[in-house]
This record gives structure tokens, sequence and C-alpha cells, in this order.
């Protein structure tokens, strides 16, 4: 992320994690990045990060196979970029960097179905799709129907061999 310079992380814009990053090169006649963001703290900082930045487009809400309004997550404010809705991966991803780092804090943030905001936002190409959600990039691309994929050109993703989920 970038942003103005600060004492914290807020200021300094370390709003590295977006529920997904959704390119589209054709929309409405110019290029847009979307970037998916349900929690609170993170989005604020995001949609600051992005003001006045053509063609980014931030989004109060994560994806994920299935919507829910109040979905349940955990913000680290040491660590922001390691907030997720899996409490434990979480905290075991932190404890080898950091033994003393702090406990993450409940909020409650929005997802929605990857298709369903493509239809929404009528999105006919995707040039690329990068996932990376902090433990729930399948449950994200499970959101993706069966139509919608021959409008991906490509996909990155983040994966971890944790308990032989790759």
């Amino acid at each position: 992320g970038g942003g103005a310079k600060g004492r914290n992380w807020e200021e300094e814009g370390k709003c590295e994690r977006t529920m997904g990053k959704l390119e589209d090169i054709r929309g409405e006649g110019e290029d847009r990045i979307f970037a998916f963001e349900p929690v609170p703290r993170i989005f604020e900082v995001l949609s600051r990060n992005l003001q006045g930045v053509q063609g980014l487009v931030p989004k109060r809400f994560g994806l994920a196979a299935q919507a829910s309004v109040r979905t349940p997550f955990f913000f680290f404010e040491d660590c922001p970029g390691e907030s997720t809705r899996r409490l434990e991966e979480g905290q075991r991803q932190r404890a080898i960097v950091n033994p003393q780092a702090s406990a993450g804090v409940p909020c409650v943030g929005e997802l929605r179905v990857l298709s369903e905001v493509m239809r929404q936002e009528n999105i006919q190409k995707v040039q690329l799709l990068k996932v990376d959600v902090e433990g729930d990039e399948l449950d994200v691309l499970m959101g993706l129907h069966d139509c919608d994929w021959p409008k991906i050109q490509q996909v990155a993703v983040e994966v971890h061999d944790i308990e032989f989920r790759v």
C-alpha cells in the first residue's frame, strides 16, 4: 500500500491485505481495479489510500462462496495484513514471526459472492484475479460460477500447506 508517511500503520498505509483484487479491462470503457476489504478499520485505510486514484474501486466487503452480512473476523492491530476469519490459523502464523504478537480483536464484515459482484458491476472480462485472503482463498474461488470462469484470463492465489489444504 502507499500513503503518507507517519507513525502508525494507518498513516503509513500498510493496507496490504485486501479480500482479493479484481481487474476489469472492459468495464465502462476504462480499466478498473477492485479492492475488496471486509474488516472495517482496514477498509477505512484502504479508502483513504485510494482517494483520488482513478480506476481503483474499494469495496467494503469481502468475497466468499456464500454471501453473509455479519461474518466474524479477527483484526490484528499490530499487523493488519494478517487479519482473518480463521483466528487459530492467524495466531499460529503470527507466533512464528512474533511470539509476543497481540491477540485478534473481534469484528464483523460483509461477504459477497464473486460471480454476483461481476454481474452487478457488468464485468465481462477479468485480466487478473488476485486472491490473498489469509486462509479463505478456496472459498473465494468457490464463489465463481462455472459460466464466469471463461471471463478470467489469469489467477494468482496465495496458498499455504496447512493441514494438507493446498
